[in-house]
């Protein structure tokens, strides 16, 4: 996902594991910013795997299966980026930031 002003781009991909009787799904979450005067992303800012909670475990099913909403998509670029990036800088914390992620899929 780009951002309309073509500034972040952020990877989110959904990755589902199951032991046969519990289901796991953990997020891909990667964030780059485009540096100023450049024309391509660089470097991820940030990549994090984030463990989505049991009780979440059907919206990411969901999302897997059709993709996000427009809704989920903007959060994914804006709080979540934000939160991943504060952490990348220093300046927030990885539960803010995991917590932000995992909310994409609610």
């Amino acid at each position: 996902m780009i951002t309309p002003d073509g500034q972040r781009k952020i990877g989110f991909s959904l990755e589902k594991d199951s032991d046969g009787t519990k289901t796991t799904w953990t997020i891909s979450f990667t964030l780059y910013e485009m540096k100023a005067g450049a024309t391509t992303f660089g470097d991820p800012i940030i990549s994090l795997n984030v463990v989505v909670s049991p009780e979440l475990s059907d919206n990411a099913q969901t999302v897997a299966q059709n993709g996000l909403t427009a809704p989920q998509a903007a959060h994914a670029t804006g709080p979540a980026a934000d939160a991943a990036k504060a952490l990348a800088n220093g300046t927030g914390t990885h539960l803010a930031a995991v917590s932000s992620i995992q909310n994409t899929v609610k």
